[in-house]
């Protein structure tokens, strides 16, 4: 998706779970944590703010894991 400023992200955790959503650029540097930490079983969305001197226009990874899930979503972030 694009982000003007801000990008939301839901996950459906199936049960408790300890889970680490974190964002990084395209050389791998981490850039900001979503969630990191154990977080209840249903729904929950998460933000990102994409603000800040190290946030530039660009494509960004956002990696979301959990005891027996993992999944990365690309992010482009406009101005």
């Amino acid at each position: 998706g694009q982000a003007r400023g801000a990008a939301e992200f839901e996950l459906a955790l199936p049960a408790p779970a300890e889970v680490a959503v974190e964002v990084f650029d395209l050389a791998g540097r981490h850039v900001a944590s979503l969630a990191r930490g154990p977080l209840d079983a249903g729904r929950h969305r998460l933000r990102w703010s994409a603000a800040g001197a190290d946030v530039r226009a660009g494509i960004y990874f956002v990696r979301a894991r959990w005891p027996g899930f993992e999944a990365v979503r690309r992010v482009v972030r406009v101005d």
